[in-house]
């Protein structure tokens, strides 16, 4: 009888257990749908983290931990990100290669996506150019 329900509590488990994965991977979306990339610029820190968390369905998850913590340590938010280098990249504890390469080249790609039409900071329009 003991041996019958513990098998009944570890298929509960199980199922209780692929619920709550579920249930993180919609999360994600959810987040990932609701971020103006537009606006990066105007990100905390937690929207930073949890942009690259929504990444390739979280294959940056295993960061998580080191990331909060040198985001706090470094005082990383969206504005920052037009100036993040692999290096930076490895010194928040990125250890893998590839990781760190494509990390950084989402962070590029998410950068240009909105500089390519903006002038330069400080930069005064009139009449249409630059000065």
């Amino acid at each position: 009888n003991t041996s019958r329900r513990n098998t009944v509590l570890e298929d509960e488990q199980k199922e209780l257990h692929l619920q709550n994965e579920t249930l993180k991977h919609e999360i994600q979306t959810l987040r990932l749908s609701s971020f103006n990339i537009n606006n990066y610029q105007n990100w905390n820190a937690h929207q930073v983290l949890s942009w690259i968390m929504t990444l390739e369905n979280g294959r940056f998850k295993q960061y998580e931990q080191t990331l909060t913590e040198s985001f706090k340590e470094e005082g990383i938010d969206g504005s920052c990100l037009k100036e993040i280098d692999r290096g930076d990249i490895k010194g928040w504890g990125v250890a893998l290669f590839n990781d760190k390469k494509d990390l950084a080249k989402y962070i590029q790609n998410l950068v240009s996506q909105q500089n390519i039409y903006m002038p330069m900071e400080g930069a005064v329009v009139s009449g249409g150019h630059y000065r």
